[in-house]
């Protein structure tokens, strides 16, 4: 099922799934929502299509035990 993303209040709660991981995420009814994940992003993007997404962004949820600096 795929995840509705409140980028104001919910993005950190939904995005703590998928650590790690390439999300493909699409437009639904408005909202953004994750629709796709995996270990790269071509698997992502698999997941993605097989639920009838064909274009979406990618983005590397990047590891929550470290720190990063600009």
């Amino acid at each position: 099922m795929a995840e509705e993303l409140d980028i104001d209040s919910d993005f950190p709660e939904i995005i703590k799934g998928f650590e790690n991981k390439w999300v493909a995420i699409a437009e639904v009814d408005g909202k953004e929502t994750v629709v796709g994940s995996g270990d790269d992003a071509t698997e992502a993007t698999r997941e993605a299509k097989d639920r009838g997404f064909l274009q979406t962004f990618l983005f590397k949820v990047p590891s929550f035990h470290v720190s990063y600096a600009p």
